[in-house]
């Protein structure tokens, strides 16, 4: 068994080299039912997406991409963040290479960019009906803390990782989450389709 790089992202790798492999990670979640968007859009779209400022990881195999994760920058003025805020997205492991805790050591990558870059706070999103990932996320120190309802067809969770000691107790997080839920499901369709 080969050994697997971590890596930032090189010119040399391409932005639809990254579109590959998520798309081919994702397969299987596509046959379920559950559509990953970042996984449908083009190199060209991801690369937009993560922005000038945000940085890209890969895994790579020997010349091969066999994972990736990135991180953009967002302003917030939520509860839970305010100012800049990361946000961790486009994970991704092609199915042969998963379970080799690749994904994990993406993570780290991200994480330890964005700690070094001084900040305390990571963000992610996800479809609602994406239980795999969430508890994935939950078990690397995720709290579900917000809902949206994004033009797409499904509804998304919020999700938010303190690099210190969590400000807020589990339970004042869930009551946040749960009052944002019920207030978006109210005002708002799949598809971020108002009601009212």
């Amino acid at each position: 068994m080969s050994e697997i790089i971590i890596q930032e992202k090189t010119k040399e790798v391409s932005y639809e080299t990254i579109h590959d492999v998520l798309y081919r990670a994702h397969e299987q979640n596509r046959k379920n039912g559950s559509v990953m968007n970042t996984s449908m859009l083009s190199g060209e779209k991801l690369e937009q997406r993560i922005g000038s400022q945000g940085k890209c990881w890969i895994a790579m195999d020997g010349e091969r991409v066999v994972g990736t994760t990135a991180i953009k920058f967002i302003d917030r003025n939520t509860w839970y963040a305010k100012g800049k805020t990361p946000v961790y997205m486009l994970v991704a492991v092609l199915p042969e290479y998963q379970g080799r805790h690749i994904s994990s050591e993406l993570a780290q990558a991200a994480f330890s960019f964005a700690t070094q870059s001084g900040y305390s706070v990571i963000e992610l999103d996800t479809a609602e009906d994406n239980f795999h990932a969430i508890r994935i996320y939950e078990h690397m120190g995720f709290r579900l803390v917000s809902y949206r309802a994004p033009k797409a067809d499904h509804y998304s969770v919020i999700m938010v990782k303190w690099f210190e000691n969590c400000p807020y107790s589990k339970l004042y997080c869930n009551l946040r989450y749960h009052w944002t839920r019920f207030k978006v499901r109210l005002r708002y369709k799949v598809g971020g389709e108002k009601r009212f």
